[in-house]
Order: structure tokens, then sequence, then C-alpha cells
């Protein structure tokens, strides 16, 4: 990330308050991942007390609940990208961009997945400010990085061209922290000037290198880190093989006598995983022993 500059006017903040004002009106999308979660973990069968608790600072499931309804989704971040990188916002705006919108006594409804009805609800200060919190608005990326992904976007000319596509990248990197990773800029800059951003993986391979940054080992480079994490992919396949092997020879009844609880391991996860590291390798020119 490039470090701070001077603060937007007031008219910046003031703009960006009344884009968020206009997402709410029309509307948060809710996963159907998020209703399943409050029935199941919060034991939250009746919708229409979710406006209750979030008005609630009481409430031991405000907290939960906040997270799940104003965390801005993709969506929502690849809007507000374009502008945020104009404006370049500090930590102080958030405060200020929280003042003009609470001006505005904003409220909002919840779409619920796979539901016609609508939840609409005020919004409160605390979660306006969950909400601009979570849209990172003061980080900055680094300007090498961002003249790569503009690069990368202005070169896509195949069918699978996606002209959000580079305003998304930047989004997803915004809500990371894959660039503060060691060799982690100069890594995300190396992506986009060797991987076509036109395949049909690309979003695939990049939220993978985007998790695989913001877990760094201790290689002194991405190469090494690369055929490491592969390797460690490799021994989770063996270790699959085995314990594959193991439930074919021996019948639930036998192991259970015998006190032997087999770990489960996800090998069609690690094979996606080591196919995906392969793919980046390649396009990064990579082969053979680090």
């Amino acid at each position: 990330m490039t470090p701070q500059k001077a603060s937007p006017p007031d008219s910046a903040c003031r703009a960006l308050a009344g884009r968020i004002a206009r997402l709410f009106h029309q509307g948060l999308e809710v996963e159907e991942r998020t209703l399943l979660y409050m029935e199941t973990t919060l034991s939250l069968q009746d919708l229409s007390r979710v406006g209750e608790i979030l008005s609630d600072p009481d409430h031991p499931e405000q907290a939960p609940l906040m997270a799940l309804f104003f965390s801005p989704g993709e969506s929502i971040r690849i809007q507000l990208e374009g502008f945020l990188e104009r404006a370049r916002f500090s930590r102080e705006d958030e405060r200020t961009v929280l003042s003009f919108l609470m001006e505005k006594d904003p409220e909002t409804h919840f779409i619920l997945a796979g539901q016609k009805t609508r939840l609409r609800v005020g919004v409160t200060r605390e979660a306006a400010a969950y909400f601009i919190e979570q849209l990172h608005i003061s980080r900055q990326l680094d300007a090498g990085l961002i003249q790569a992904i503009d690069a990368a976007e202005k070169g896509c000319k195949g069918p699978f061209k996606d002209p959000l596509a580079g305003d998304r990248a930047k989004a997803m990197i915004r809500h990371s922290r894959a660039a503060d990773a060691p060799y982690g800029v100069q890594a995300l800059t190396a992506f986009f000037t060797h991987f076509p951003m036109d395949r049909p993986n690309f979003f695939a391979c990049f939220s993978f290198f985007l998790d695989f940054l913001e877990a760094p080992g201790d290689e002194s480079d991405l190469k090494a880190a690369l055929f490491h994490r592969r390797t460690l992919y490799l021994k989770g396949l063996e270790k699959g093989g085995r314990i594959q092997k193991m439930l074919l020879k021996n019948n639930p009844e036998t192991r259970m006598l015998s006190g032997k609880r087999l770990p489960f391991v996800d090998t069609k996860a690690l094979m996606k995983k080591i196919d995906l590291i392969d793919r980046i390798c390649f396009c990064f020119g990579y082969a053979g022993d680090p």
C-alpha cells in the first residue's frame, strides 16, 4: 500500500455519504447462508426481530447480526471502487463520511434470498459506522499495481472480457491484506503482468492467489513459496490416499473396535488448489525445482 496523502475535501466525503445512502435505499442483499446461520447458530427464526436487535446496543446478538447484514458485498465494493481510488480517503475521513451519512437519516431494506418479503429497518449510527469501516476506504493501492491492473484490463480482447474486471480486482485487493504481505505488491503486480485477465479462470486463480499471499511462509521469494505450498498439498493428497485405503480395508465396526479415528482429507479441494498453483506457475514461467 502507498503512503497516505492529504485528505480530500469535505465534498468528496459528502459525495461518498450520498452514494452509500443510495445503496441503502436500493436495499442490501442477504445471502441464503446468512439466513441459515441466523437460524442454526443464533436460533433466530423470526426475521421480524432483526430490526429490533440491530437497534439494541445491549442485545448479545447485535454484533453478529450487524456483521451479517451490514458487510458490503462484492457488488457494492465494485460500484464504489473507482470513486474510492480517485478520492484517496484517509482513516480520519471515515468519521466525516459517517457524520454526513447520518444527516440523511438513512433507512434500508434487506432483500432476503429466496423470499419475496423485504425487511425494512432504520440504519443506526453503529451499523453505518460498521458498513463504512468494512469498505476500507483509507486503503490505497500501490500506483504501480494500479497501472498493471489497468493495463491488463485494457488488454482484454477475448469472449470472456468483463468491463468491470479492473474494479473487481482492485476491490478484492482493497478487501484483503495481500498487498501488505512480504513481496505482496511485487507478486500482485507480476500476476496482472503475466496472467491474462480475459481467461475464464482468472478470478478463481486470483482469489486463490490473494488467500495465498495473506498466509505467507518463510520463503524468501514468490517462486519458492508457490513450490513449497504445492509440496504441502501433494503430501496432503498422499495422506488422503492412505486414509482411503484404510477405509476400504476395514469396515466401520472394525475401526470402532480398534479405537482408530481417521482424519478427513478433502482431496478434491487439494487437487483444485494444486491445479490453480500450476496455472499460476505456468503463466509466471516457473518450471522445475525452486
